[in-house]
């Protein structure tokens, strides 16, 4: 058992003494993707280059309305307040129940009359059916 031991002591330092081989990830870059994008070069070049036209005061007329403030509304003091409460002084005051000058008072329905009948049978002591 002890040689077992040995040979296996043996070969571990052997084995650790060799550079093991680990397998390594590589990525292919193909020779296409090195060279330079002449499209996407075009277009950045075009975008540092471009320069946006300045704005001038007159471009929004077009499309922005002039604010109109609305009128200021009239005050009471403007209206005529004399002629306003000398009419309302001259108005006629209508009165429920009253007529009015030149009408004719129609008498008033009893809208309770139905109740009173009924009351009334029942205080004589007529039975209701």
């Amino acid at each position: 058992m002890s040689r077992s031991l040995r040979v296996t002591s043996s070969l571990a330092a052997r084995l650790s003494s060799r550079g093991v081989y680990a397998p390594q990830r590589s990525f292919a870059v193909y020779a296409a993707a090195r060279k330079p994008d002449l499209i996407q070069d075009m277009y950045l070049k075009s975008l540092r280059e471009y320069k946006a036209p300045p704005q001038k005061a007159s471009d929004a007329e077009g499309h922005v309305q002039k604010f109109n403030p609305p009128a200021p509304p009239k005050s009471p003091e403007e209206t005529n307040l004399a002629n306003d409460m000398k009419a309302y002084e001259d108005s006629v005051v209508e009165i429920e129940g009253q007529a009015s000058a030149g009408e004719v008072q129609e008498p008033e329905e009893d809208y309770f009359e139905d109740l009173k009948h009924i009351d009334g049978k029942l205080s004589t002591g007529e039975t209701h059916h």
